[in-house]
């Protein structure tokens, strides 16, 4: 996930895994890329800011307006002509 994406913070990401032997090759390369997986190579108050910023995404009124923009930005590709896959049309297939 990225924190300056979904967290509305300028830094940070997080991997999560499900399968160990992988998540133990990750935490071996972050310690030698980026610092101890207790920390992350962040600082407490960037720590504390993606908290902060993935409470504050959560929010329903800011999720409306994040899906919001994306059928807004859609819907003036598609107007046009241009064509789009669409993630319903997607799952809807599966």
């Amino acid at each position: 996930m990225s924190a300056k994406k979904d967290a509305i913070v300028n830094m940070g990401v997080f991997l999560a895994l499900n399968d160990e032997a992988l998540a133990t090759q990750a935490r071996n390369l972050l310690i030698v890329t980026e610092g101890f997986p207790t920390y992350g190579g962040l600082a407490g108050r960037d720590l504390e800011a993606i908290a902060q910023g993935l409470e504050e995404v959560l929010d329903e009124h800011y999720l409306q307006y994040r899906i919001r923009s994306v059928e807004y930005l859609g819907e003036r590709l598609t107007n046009p002509g241009i064509p789009l896959i669409s993630l319903p049309a997607v799952m809807q297939s599966t």
